[in-house]
């Protein structure tokens, strides 16, 4: 589930609601559990890569070895995956 932020109101007195509603959708997104983790495509490396990183890159304007693909970051180095 992807959280979109909601329109917040004109009225002041209306905004403690809002932002109760928007804290508590919030919650949900950040605690709900999904069965797959989708990663973006990535045209430029991170700009702090880290081991332990999972990226997916374009292949053409960042290859960072076997074209496009899963990768992941182990020793300081991009290690194709799939």
């Amino acid at each position: 589930m992807d959280y979109q932020a909601g329109i917040v109101p004109q009225e002041p007195a209306n905004l403690p609601a809002f932002l109760l509603a928007e804290l508590q959708r919030l919650q949900e997104v950040l605690s709900g559990q999904q069965s797959f983790m989708w990663l973006r495509e990535l045209h430029v490396e991170p700009k702090k890569p880290r081991n332990g990183m999972a990226v997916y890159a374009d292949g053409t304007d960042w290859n960072p070895g076997s074209g496009r693909g899963l990768y992941h970051r182990r020793d300081n180095a991009w290690v194709f995956i799939a």
